[in-house]
């Protein structure tokens, strides 16, 4: 499911979900959960379609989003 949640946020927006200057600054915002939505990128996207994306890439794998 977590592969899907980035998959459809690249999908929408045309970006990655999680970014940094390196490999380990990008695990760091994975762990931390700094999911950030763009306005210029995500002004268009429906709340529905951001909810969805919050809830497949939550870090928590209890919390997340099930097939």
């Amino acid at each position: 499911m977590w592969g899907l949640g980035v998959i459809a946020y690249m999908l929408l927006s045309g970006s990655i979900p999680f970014d940094g200057r390196n490999e380990k600054a990008i695990k760091d915002e994975i762990v931390k959960g700094n999911l950030k939505f763009n306005v210029k990128e995500w002004r268009y996207i429906s709340l529905e379609a951001q909810d969805f994306i919050k809830r497949l890439l939550t870090h928590n794998e209890a919390d997340r989003m099930t097939a």
